[in-house]
């Protein structure tokens, strides 16, 4: 090999490398992104039970209400 080859293989390995990098760099930034919505959603349903459940509580409040006033 001559030294213009190995220039040019380095100056490809330098160039593949550095794509690479980027390519890893915008994984991460996606991953990193899914998480956050991830979190976001599980947030979301959590409040979500948490309404349901008060709702559940409010019916019976209202059914036993109803039963009273009934029964007069």
């Amino acid at each position: 090999m001559v030294a213009s080859e190995v220039k040019e293989l380095a100056r490809v390995t330098t160039t593949a490398t550095e794509d690479v990098a980027k390519r890893i760099s915008a994984i991460q930034e996606q991953a990193h992104q899914a998480t956050e919505m991830l979190r976001m959603i599980e947030q979301a349903v959590n409040e979500a039970g948490q309404v349901q459940t008060r709702i559940t509580e409010i019916t019976g409040e209202q059914l036993m209400v109803a039963g009273t006033l009934q029964n007069r």
